[in-house]
């Protein structure tokens, strides 16, 4: 009986070692066919995206969610073009993060021909005093001054500036506080805005700060714009004093109904705001902050 058992045992030990051995080889087979994404897959997946999409994650420094959404606006085939952009943005002091934000948003710049369509405007930025470490940041802030007309577009915007600023240093100074809005889009709405303010007697320097340092206020639509002026003249502030124009910043580029539970706050520490902080807008616009 003994051994009985013993060669059954053996035999048992034997069949599991064997279909053990069976599994690993399975096992083994199978994982021939089985996801190895390091190669072959990420491979397929490149191949089946455009070369635009995979120049635009490999020369431009898109990701591939960025690149794939520029794809839809622009097509190439070879590199010889954009190599010419980028080289010419390079040349000019235009670093990976300028140009990844330029091509992000006019990726169509890519396809331009660099010493018709770029120089001309580059050379116009300086001759109005913006710097060569300037003009990288302000072009990647706005790339549209890349793409539309000097003469109809960026002259008409320079003069309404200079109007209002006088000196080409607060001129530059204004266009590298926009960060993509629509200030060059709004030159009827601007002469607008600046001429309502003239007729309320605001200060010229008033005017000029608001301008320099917050340009997107003066480009509002004129009827908002309006509006704005009649609510901060309603609720006490001056327009001799230059609070005014800090409170019309703050008003015009602050959502309504944050503005609404800001001025409840106000309303209710009541006479402590009227008697000491309502003439000082600096200290009320410190206080919005940390509301």
């Amino acid at each position: 009986m003994p051994g009985f058992y013993s060669s059954k045992l053996a035999l048992n030990k034997s069949v599991s070692l064997s279909i053990s051995d069976a599994q690993l080889g399975i096992l083994a087979f199978h994982s021939l066919f089985i996801i190895r994404p390091c190669s072959s897959d990420v491979s397929s997946n490149l191949n089946g995206h455009s070369f635009t999409v995979s120049y635009l994650i490999n020369s431009c420094g898109l990701t591939l969610k960025s690149a794939e959404s520029a794809s839809k606006r622009i097509k190439f085939e070879t590199p010889e073009r954009p190599d010419s952009v980028l080289r010419f943005l390079k040349e000019h002091g235009f670093t990976n993060s300028h140009i990844s934000k330029i091509v992000e948003l006019r990726a169509k710049l890519l396809l331009c021909h660099p010493e018709r369509t770029l120089l001309p405007k580059f050379e116009f930025l300086h001759s109005v005093g913006v710097s060569r470490s300037d003009l990288p940041l302000i072009v990647s802030q706005k790339p549209e001054l890349l793409v539309r007309s000097i003469k109809r577009f960026q002259i008409p915007h320079y003069n309404i500036l200079k109007s209002v600023l006088v000196s080409d240093e607060k001129v530059v100074k204004s266009l590298k506080r926009v960060v993509r809005n629509p200030i060059m889009l709004s030159h009827e709405d601007f002469n607008v805005n600046l001429s309502l303010l003239k007729e309320l007697g605001i200060p010229q320097s008033a005017i000029s700060y608001l301008v320099t340092c917050h340009p997107f206020t003066m480009c509002q639509k004129a009827t908002k714009f309006a509006e704005g002026v009649k609510k901060v003249t309603k609720i006490g502030f001056d327009p001799s004093k230059s609070a005014f124009v800090s409170a019309l910043q703050v008003l015009l580029e602050t959502r309504q109904k944050t503005w609404e539970q800001r001025m409840e706050v106000f309303r209710r520490w009541g006479k402590f705001i009227r008697r000491r902080d309502f003439n000082n807008f600096q200290k009320i616009s410190m206080f919005y902050a940390s509301v």
